[in-house]
């Protein structure tokens, strides 16, 4: 039988990494004997590579649609059929950590459901330092552009100050302590993998995140995995996050996909003037004092009673960082070039479609354009399929039955 490794987050502590590394492995991990099961469901908004969220689905969508509850049944039955063939099974969703907060009896459920098919499990957290969670959270939803709020989603427009008293209201799980002492209490100590979101701290001669992860397998990183040089969930400077804070008071740019939210970020990638890519805090010290206190001694009894630290110490890296403080000048002139690169590019685009245009109606001018070859002019054979009226880019085209010209307008 094999033992099934459950990576229940936390948000914001590399857990897209970890996710899309082990999916794109899936071949070379199994022929090691760890196995990183598709469950075959599609959720809107989760990534297949979160193939742990069959779990958290049946409590977080309507208790009415029982398929969650059967999806959830089938598929545990499944990794059942499947422990018999690898030493190694691999499940993970960040979602995971808050539901079992969230819903009284989630971990006590999910212990049975694995107990009843004779699965062994243990339970991988990774821990961030609770002002750096805050901090990469709050960055997280500003890029985004919404918060929900109750059953509505809003322009997330929140400082730093008001993210931290959200936070408070919404007792989000941040004291490690309490919540993993609740866990041992239910599975055993020996049953958490506990570890911690710090360079310094990770494990393996690599001290990367994903050493630390393949450590859990007794194997290291070569050249057999395949690591993407792509960057998921990429930091946005200061200054742009604060021009995103402010145009999330409008709608259409509640989201990180905008036109001109991708300007933003191809001019923070080039910018001529460099980028401060330096570590700061967007709390105040004051701000930053008061969430050290709140936690110290939950993070000192789980370094001492959980990973054996006679010296109550959690995380090294410095409490300290400097509070980020905005220079009107840099902030006028980013601002500038944000938008002298967006209408740049908004003025390409439209000398290319001016391109375009002129191609379309020099061909349907020249000699030889006639109805007898209108059926193979593939331009015109996508207007006559969709009528006389045609959207195409910005203009309007209107076409004749059988046409010979085009009415082109915008």
């Amino acid at each position: 039988m094999s033992i099934v490794y459950l990576h229940a987050g936390l948000s914001k502590a590399g857990s897209t990494t970890i996710q899309r590394f082990m999916w794109s492995n899936r071949k070379i991990l199994s022929s090691k004997g760890v196995c990183v099961p598709d469950s075959g469901y599609r959720y809107q908004g989760v990534h297949r590579s979160r193939n742990a969220h069959f779990l958290a689905a049946r409590y977080l969508k309507n208790t009415k649609e029982r398929q969650y509850d059967r999806e959830c049944s089938q598929f545990l039955d499944s990794l059942a059929e499947l422990s018999h063939n690898f030493s190694y099974i691999f499940l993970s969703d960040e979602l995971l950590w808050w539901t079992g907060h969230h819903y009284k009896n989630f971990w006590k459920d999910l212990k049975n459901d694995f107990d009843s098919r004779g699965l062994e499990l243990k339970i991988v957290l990774y821990l961030r330092r609770q002002d750096l969670w805050l901090q990469s959270s709050w960055a997280q939803k500003i890029k985004r552009g919404t918060l929900k709020k109750g059953e509505d989603a809003v322009g997330c427009c929140l400082t730093a100050h008001e993210y931290i008293g959200l936070k408070q209201k919404q007792k989000y799980p941040l004291d490690y302590y309490a919540y993993i002492s609740k866990l041992a209490a239910l599975f055993g100590k020996d049953a958490l993998c506990i570890r911690i979101f710090e360079k310094e701290q990770f494990r393996g001669a690599e001290q990367t995140l994903l050493s630390d992860l393949l450590d859990l397998f007794g194997l290291s990183p070569s050249e057999e995995f395949k690591v993407k040089s792509e960057i998921w969930n990429s930091k946005m400077g200061w200054n742009y996050l604060e021009f995103k804070r402010i145009l999330n008071h409008l709608p259409e740019f509640h989201d990180d996909k905008n036109t001109l939210i991708r300007y933003i970020k191809e001019i923070q990638r080039k910018n001529p003037f460099g980028y401060d890519n330096k570590s700061y805090s967007c709390f105040t010290p004051q701000e930053l004092q008061m969430i050290t206190d709140l936690y110290a001694e939950s993070n000192s009894r789980l370094a001492r009673e959980y990973l054996g630290r006679e010296d109550g110490i959690l995380f090294h890296e410095p409490d300290a960082l400097p509070a980020f403080e905005p220079d009107s000048k840099d902030l006028l002139r980013d601002t500038i070039l944000i938008y002298g690169h967006m209408i740049n590019r908004l003025c390409d685009q439209v000398e290319q479609q001016k391109a375009m245009i002129d191609r379309i109606q020099k061909d349907l001018s020249s000699p030889g354009q006639s109805d007898e070859t209108y059926p193979q002019n593939t331009f015109l054979r996508r207007i006559k399929k969709a009528g006389r009226h045609l959207i195409y880019g910005r203009m309007e085209v209107t076409v004749q039955t059988r046409p010979k010209h085009l009415l082109l307008r915008p």
